[in-house]
């Protein structure tokens, strides 16, 4: 009598650790899927989230393109020269961009 009940003790203690196993086991991969963001600025979008990122040096490097350009075409065009004038290129926009840039 006294076996039979330790052997049912021991069959559900069974069962209970193997329950806790599977769900350590889920509970780990879960961790591992979630690894990438406990370092969100090093992993998932390092120039997105920093102000001092990539994406703010390049946004400062066109404006500054930007002044140039504006500043060459106003000189341009209060000089009088009229081969810079927009509508004497029979060009595309890209290669209007690109005679722009070569006056640079």
């Amino acid at each position: 009598m006294e076996y039979q009940e330790l052997r049912e003790q021991l069959v559900m203690l069974d069962r209970q650790r193997q329950q806790r196993r599977r769900r350590l086991d889920q509970l780990r991969q879960l961790q591992h899927l979630l690894q990438p963001f406990r370092e969100p600025q090093e992993n998932i979008q390092p120039n997105l989230i920093t102000r001092d990122g990539e994406l703010v040096q390049e946004l400062e490097k066109m404006r500054m393109l930007v002044a140039r350009v504006g500043g060459r075409v106003q000189n341009r065009k209060r000089d009088g020269d009229s081969s810079m004038d927009v509508g004497s290129f029979p060009l595309g926009t890209n290669q209007k961009l690109d005679a722009l840039l070569d006056g640079l």
